[in-house]
């Protein structure tokens, strides 16, 4: 899906939300995406929220952008991404599939995917081998 698919599926549903990856989308081939994205969902009256995580390069601390219609959609969507780390991976999953738009089919599908074990990214339940690593690295450096 492209940025302003994402934006369109969250102002026609208002249980939906949309997430845009600062550092994905402005590797790709337009990297005015974020700019038209963000200015296209302020145009249609939606919410934007800055979140802030890991990308699917493993960098940490990059800015995510949340847009949804709705502001109790967007703030369980927050409360889901301020806790990933406290929530199974799967269970993480499937409540952001469903806040995504996502049918049930396609989030079981993804939740057996490679994609969904490996992917260090927050949007997709950061990876619990590296959470683990980084939650013991810490401990023994306190």
């Amino acid at each position: 899906m492209s940025v302003f698919s994402d934006i369109d599926r969250a102002a026609d549903n208002p249980e939906t939300v949309a997430l845009i990856e600062s550092e994905k989308n402005r590797l790709g081939p337009r990297p005015d995406d974020i700019d038209l994205g963000l200015a296209y969902a302020t145009e249609l009256g939606l919410h934007i929220k800055l979140l802030y995580g890991t990308a699917e390069s493993g960098k940490e601390d990059v800015v995510f952008y949340l847009i949804g219609s709705r502001l109790h959609t967007m703030r369980v969507a927050m409360e889901l991404w301020r806790n990933v780390d406290k929530i199974p991976r799967s269970v993480f999953q499937r409540a952001m599939g469903r806040l995504f738009g996502y049918s049930e089919e396609d989030i079981a599908d993804f939740i057996g995917s490679e994609v969904s074990e490996t992917c260090p990214c927050t949007a997709c339940g950061r990876n619990e081998i590296e959470a683990a690593a980084t939650a013991r690295r810490n401990h023994y450096h306190a």
